[in-house]
């Protein structure tokens, strides 16, 4: 876009971004359905005996044994300001 003289402006703009944006997106192949984190990841790990879905919870800091393997997180407990 921009060898055509229009614009890319940055997100975080003032409210008069005019020009070009790229959006990113994940196409399944197969069956032309949006890719997204219930389906591409959620569905499948929900299978997994050591797999626990935490809400309203945010990770600080993976811990890491000496071999750089995570072996646990610390979290924090967040709360939704719109419940």
């Amino acid at each position: 876009m921009r060898k055509f003289g229009i614009p890319n402006p940055l997100d975080g703009t003032n409210g008069d971004a005019i020009g070009a944006l790229w959006v990113s997106n994940a196409i399944d192949p197969k069956s032309q359905t949006r890719s997204y984190a219930k389906t591409a990841y959620h569905d499948v790990a929900a299978r997994r005996s050591n797999y626990h879905l935490l809400t309203q919870q945010q990770v600080t800091k993976i811990l890491f044994d000496a071999k750089k393997k995570a072996t646990g997180v610390i979290v924090r407990t967040i709360y939704s300001l719109l419940t």
